[in-house]
């Protein structure tokens, strides 16, 4: 792990005070951010993730302060003012209306009008000549993805080349072992997280990110699991995957915090 290769290393404590958040372990989560902001008095995700771990524990207007710290940190950043607001309104504070840029998310629905031109028999002649003629290559076999998963299961990952790129890895993982878990667990394991973190520096998509949140939670024991939560913490877009995560992928880190705690494994 690269605190223990370089315990000044600030951004590793800041990631890992956000897994620790996702898993519960607020205390932990502020701690790790401490030790951040110690580091780097000027990192703004240090005093965000500060400001949520002890926002779970309760210590409001700690995490008030934490957020606007942030805030002055970066003038313009959208989500700190949102949840300074949030706060503020558990503290029973006057809350400021959100400003307009704040809205430049914001989709504008336009209304739409339909205009019946007659019913559709009246088109059936035209539609049956005019119909596009369909060649035989163009039909895909409606069990083809099934066959691919079947073919999965045949696979011997401990055969499987370690992936040299991004790209192999996302072949091997969504093709040859598609729909095999098992299998992508144990090839996990064969590259260990030092490669995984490499190829995945600068980012991973949110669909893959579920997908290794998957095998981590349901395939993989502990410890390996943890292990893989805290590389995926490391790479560039790992705030971004957390905002985006789905309830499935909640459930497999809740999953890997369960089997932690049970085997009192968590050492950190």
């Amino acid at each position: 792990m690269s605190i223990l290769s370089n315990p000044n290393l600030f951004s590793t404590y800041s990631n890992r005070s956000a897994v620790l958040h996702k898993l519960g372990r607020d205390g932990d989560a502020e701690t790790d951010a401490d030790q951040a902001i110690k580091l780097n008095p000027r990192f703004t995700k240090a005093y965000l993730r500060r400001g949520a771990a002890r926002e779970a524990l309760g210590k409001m207007e700690e995490a008030l302060k934490d957020f606007e710290h942030a805030l002055t940190l970066e003038p313009c950043n959208r989500q700190t003012k949102k949840l300074m607001r949030k706060v503020k309104k558990s503290l029973g504070m006057v809350v400021e209306e959100p400003e307009d840029d704040e809205h430049a998310d914001t989709v504008v629905l336009t209304k739409i009008s339909v205009t019946e031109y007659g019913s559709d028999s009246e088109y059936e002649d035209d539609a049956a000549t005019n119909a596009p003629t369909t060649k035989p290559s163009d039909l895909q076999p409606a069990h083809q993805p099934a066959r691919k998963e079947l073919l999965s299961q045949l696979v011997d990952p401990g055969e499987l080349a370690l992936p040299q790129s991004s790209t192999h890895f996302e072949h091997v993982w969504s093709n040859v072992l598609k729909g095999n878990l098992q299998a992508r667990a144990a090839w996990l394991d064969k590259m260990g997280t030092d490669v995984l973190g490499r190829l995945f520096k600068q980012g991973i998509e949110a669909e893959l990110f579920s997908g290794l949140l998957e095998v981590a939670g349901s395939c993989m024991p502990p410890q390996q699991a943890y292990e893989i939560l805290i590389t995926l913490s490391k790479t560039d877009r790992f705030d971004m995957n957390v905002m985006m995560a789905s309830q499935a992928d909640h459930f497999a880190v809740d999953s890997i915090a369960s089997n932690l705690q049970e085997l009192s494994l968590i050492h950190i």
